[in-house]
C-alpha cells in the first residue's frame, strides 16, 4: 500500500498486521507500484518509481532495497512493465516517459544494465508486454499519442514492428481522419482460438481494434491483420482523457479471450473475441446502472463455477458488484456504501483458506475485505495488480487446458493404461504356463 506520505507499506493478507515499510524510500504516488520476483528468490519483490524521479526495486520479504535505477528527467508512466525481454532467464524491467524516451533495465546477476531508447513520440500509456514471436523472450509493446503502436524487441535492442492504430481504422471503417490517442496499455491475449497472442487497443477517441500480427516472411503490406473493431463511444472528441479501460478473459465458455470494457459514460460493453474479420464486432451485452455508473476499471475471475470469467466493478456510490460474464446480469452485490474507495478490485486468496477474497482500499487508508466461497489454491493471485499481471497485458492467465490438449491427455492416458493391462495380461499368460510346466 503506497500511503498517503508515499512510504510503501506490506501488510500480511492473513493477519493484518505489518510486515515492513520503506521510511527511506518515499514513492511517486501517481505511478502505480508492480510486484514481480526481481531476485530470483522465489518471492515477489516490488519495483516502483520514487518520487526524485528513480525506479526502484524493493525486496519482498524485508522491505530492502535491491537496486536504485539512474535518475530520469522527465515524468515517467507507470507502472513499470517486469519480464525477461533478452531471454537470459532474468528479470528485466522497462518504463517510458512522456516524451517516448523508452529505459530498458537488463538484469546481470548483481546490476542492472540500462539502456535508454528515443522512440521520437510522446507518450500517456503504460507499457505492456509479451512474447510475441515464440523466441522465449518478451517483446515492449509501446502505444503512443498519435496512435502509432511499436514492439522492442529487447533481444535484438531495436523497434522491429510498428503500425498504426489511425490507419487501419481508416481502412476498416473508409474514413478519411482518425485520431486515435492512446491511454491504456496494449492488451495481448488470444482472441481468435488459434493459440497465438493478438493486440487489444482502445484509444482516447473510443474506439477498439483488435489485430494479429502478420508473419514478418509474408508478403504483406502491412504489420498487422485487423480482426475486428468497435466503437465504445459515439461522436467522442478526445479531450476528456478518458482511456477506456478493458480487460481480457474467457467470458462465453469458447476457450479464446474476449473483451469487457469501461466507457466514459459508466456503461460496462462485453464483445466476443472471434469475430469476422475486419468487421465491426456487435456487443455480447452492454450494462449500465440506472443510479450509478461503473467507475472501477473491470477485474475478472470466474465466481460463479461455471468455467466462464466474471467482472468484478465498483460504482460511484463505492458499492461492489459482481456480474454475469456471459451475460452482464447481476450475480452478487453489496450495497452498503464504502466511504472513498479509491482503488479497483483486486482479487487473491488474502488468509491463505483456499478462499478467493476481494480487496478494496479508501482514500482514508481503510482496507475492505469481501471474503468468496470460490475456491482457490491457497495464496493464490489471480489479480493482483492495476493491469493483470506484471506484464500490464490485462489479461486473466487461465490454467484451463485447450481442447485439443486435453483431447491429447486423454489419448496418452488411455495408452498408458492399456499399455500397462497388456503388460499385465502378459505376464500372468507367462505364469500359466509356467505352472502347467
Amino acid at each position: 500500500i503506497t500511503q498517503a506520505s508515499g512510504v510503501l507499506l506490506a501488510l500480511n493478507g492473513e493477519t493484518r498486521k505489518p510486515l515492513w515499510e520503506t521510511s527511506t524510500i518515499i514513492l511517486n504516488r501517481s505511478c502505480a507500484p508492480v510486484a514481480a520476483d526481481i531476485n530470483g528468490n522465489g518471492m515477489a519483490d516490488v519495483i516502483a518509481l520514487t518520487a526524485d524521479g528513480h525506479l526502484v526495486a524493493i525486496d519482498g520479504s524485508f522491505g530492502a532495497e535491491i537496486w536504485t535505477s539512474p535518475f530520469f528527467e522527465k515524468e515517467m508512466i507507470g507502472p513499470p512493465v517486469v519480464a525477461d525481454f533478452n531471454g537470459d532467464g532474468h528479470t528485466d524491467v522497462a518504463a517510458i516517459s512522456v516524451e517516448g524516451k523508452l529505459n530498458v533495465g537488463y538484469s546481470q546477476v548483481f546490476n542492472m544494465h540500462w539502456v535508454e531508447v528515443d522512440i521520437g513520440l510522446d507518450c500517456q500509456a503504460p507499457l505492456s508486454a509479451a512474447d510475441l514471436n515464440d523466441d522465449g523472450s518478451d517483446e515492449i509493446i509501446i502505444g503512443t499519442e498519435r496512435g502509432i503502436v511499436l514492439i522492442y524487441d529487447g533481444v535484438e535492442r531495436r523497434v522491429t514492428t510498428t503500425f498504426d492504430f489511425n490507419e487501419e481504422l481508416n481502412k476498416l471503417k473508409g474514413s478519411f481522419f482518425e485520431d486515435n490517442p492512446i491511454r491504456h496499455p496494449i492488451g495481448v491475449a488470444d482472441l481468435n482460438g488459434d493459440e497465438t497472442p493478438d493486440l487489444i487497443m482502445s484509444s482516447q477517441s473510443g474506439n477498439l481494434l483488435c489485430v494479429s500480427l502478420v508473419d514478418k516472411n509474408a508478403s504483406q503490406t502491412s504489420a498487422v491483420r485487423s480482426l475486428w473493431w468497435t466503437a465504445l463511444a459515439g461522436g467522442h472528441n478526445n479531450e476528456t482523457g478518458f482511456a477506456f479501460p478493458f480487460a481480457l478473459a474467457d467470458l462465453d465458455n469458447d476457450e479464446s479471450s474476449d473483451v469487457v470494457a469501461l466507457t466514459d459514460d459508466g456503461s460496462l460493453k462485453a464483445f466476443r473475441g472471434r469475430g469476422t474479420f475486419g468487421q465491426r464486432q456487435p456487443e455480447m451485452w452492454q450494462t449500465k446502472p440506472d443510479s450509478a455508473n461503473w467507475i472501477s476499471s473491470p477485474v475478472v475471475a470466474d465466481f460463479n463455477k461455471d468455467g466462464a470469467a466474471d467482472i468484478v466493478v465498483v460504482n460511484e456510490t463505492h458499492s461492489l458488484k459482481i456480474l454475469n460474464g456471459k451475460n452482464g446480469e447481476v450475480i452478487w452485490r453489496d450495497d452498503q456504501a464504502m466511504a472513498g474507495v479509491t482503488s479497483m478490485p483486486l482479487l487473491a486468496d488474502l488468509s491463505d483458506d483456499t478462499k478467493l477474497d476481494v480487496m478494496l482500499l479508501a482514500s482514508d487508508g481503510a482496507l475492505y475485505q469481501f471474503v468468496t466461497n470460490r475456491r482457490a489454491p491457497s495464496g493464490k493471485i489471480l489479480w493482483g495488480q492495476k493491469f493483470g499481471p506484471a506484464t500490464n497485458t490485462s489479461a486473466l492467465i487461465s490454467s484451463r487446458p485447450s481442447a485439443v490438449r486435453y483431447t491429447v491427455q486423454i489419448i496418452i492416458n488411455l495408452i498408458v493404461m492399456l499399455t500397462i493391462v497388456a503388460g499385465n495380461f502378459r505376464y500372468h499368460q507367462s505364469r500359466r504356463r509356467l505352472g502347467k510346466t
